[in-house]
């Protein structure tokens, strides 16, 4: 049998359905069943791999990163001697911005205080940290 032949034949060979007098493929209901059926299960079954999938890659690298910091052993972190307060002098944590700090103290202020308060100015506060400043200077430095 030469290739000609086999397409002939594969052509002549519904996979699905039956051919009816002028030549079109009719699906059956269980056929159509059948097709939805193995589509959603394939959708799900690669879902389900593709989870898998990135989840061990997750932890492979979590075991790969943890190497280096003593394959498990707990930090201990210990804290700073505290220091004496002033009684009037406020507490303010590490990583609270500045702007944070003053718009905090002005909402306390206009609440616990007699008085009229206005609001004399609005600044923009940079934004940009030392890195980000050396960044910019170093673009828009003329060549």
């Amino acid at each position: 049998m030469n290739v000609w032949q086999l397409a002939n034949v594969a052509a002549n060979t519904p996979l699905l359905g039956e051919r009816d007098e002028a030549g079109k493929i009719w699906l059956t209901t269980g056929d159509v069943v059948m097709t939805v059926i193995t589509g959603v299960a394939i959708v799900f079954a690669m879902l389900v791999l593709l989870s898998l999938i990135i989840f061990l890659f997750g932890k492979i690298m979590d075991a790969a990163g943890n190497k280096g910091d003593g394959a498990g052993k707990k930090r201990i972190i210990k804290s700073a001697p505290k220091e004496k307060v002033k009684k009037n002098e406020p507490v303010v944590e590490e990583g609270v911005s500045p702007a944070v700090v003053a718009a905090i103290a002005a909402a306390i202020t206009c609440i616990l205080g007699k008085g009229k308060f206005t609001i004399r100015r609005i600044t923009r506060s940079s934004s940009r940290k030392a890195w980000g400043s050396a960044g910019a200077a170093e673009n828009v430095r003329p060549f």
